[in-house]
């Protein structure tokens, strides 16, 4: 009786150790397969990481507000780096005009010419004066064809008619030198005696419109 049980006991001894060196393997594979998964979670999370620092998204405003900060500070540096000079090539248009084709505001170039001590746009005056020099030489013309035809004709007040022309004449080079020199100092108001001209000019207008009408 003894042997048979003995021979049993050997027996189940030696199926657990079989056992005992099947384990250490079994158990070592999962720590294996464990260790690869976190490895493999850790370099996801590293490459997430590094990749964070590089493709970092942009902060908000920093890249849009760039090129809008960029383009105000080289709109404030053509203001500023407009002169007087480039101011009176235009006097001769209407300020609103003329602040479209310097591609500034109205406001802005109003300040320019405060700035300049122009308390006034000039365009008022050089359009009234190009307007009574446009009337001489229309009157020098018509006094000239006129001349011509009583030469022909009549031969007299040749003298007279010559004189009027000559004053006609003086009259529009000082209208063309008073022009010059307010587009060059635009603040001088029109001389008296042009205005005087001009008023003669309005009324001689005004008579011959109401003989027409008449």
């Amino acid at each position: 009786m003894c042997v048979p049980s003995l021979y049993n006991d050997l027996t189940k001894v030696f199926q657990f150790q079989k056992v005992e060196e099947k384990v250490p393997g079994l158990v070592q594979c999962d720590s294996d397969e464990k260790l690869t998964t976190s490895d493999a979670k850790d370099r996801v999370s590293v490459k997430q990481e590094a990749g964070s620092d590089t493709d970092e998204p942009p902060q908000f405003g920093e890249d849009l507000l760039a090129p809008a900060e960029k383009q105000r500070r080289a709109h404030r540096e053509y203001i500023a780096s407009i002169t007087l000079n480039d101011i009176a090539q235009y006097f001769h248009l209407p300020i609103r005009e003329a602040s479209r084709t310097l591609k500034i505001g109205l406001s802005i170039l109003k300040k320019k010419c405060r700035q300049y001590g122009i308390p006034r746009w000039p365009h008022r005056k050089l359009k009234s004066l190009d307007s009574l020099i446009h009337d001489l030489e229309y009157v020098i013309d018509d006094e000239t064809e006129r001349d011509g035809v009583k030469q022909e004709d009549h031969m007299q007040d040749e003298k007279e008619n010559q004189d009027a022309i000559e004053a006609l004449a003086k009259r529009k080079r000082m209208l063309e030198t008073e022009k010059a020199t307010i587009q060059q100092k635009p603040t001088l108001d029109l001389m008296a005696e042009t205005k005087q001209f001009r008023q003669y000019v309005f009324k001689r207008k005004y008579r011959a419109k109401t003989l027409v009408s008449e």
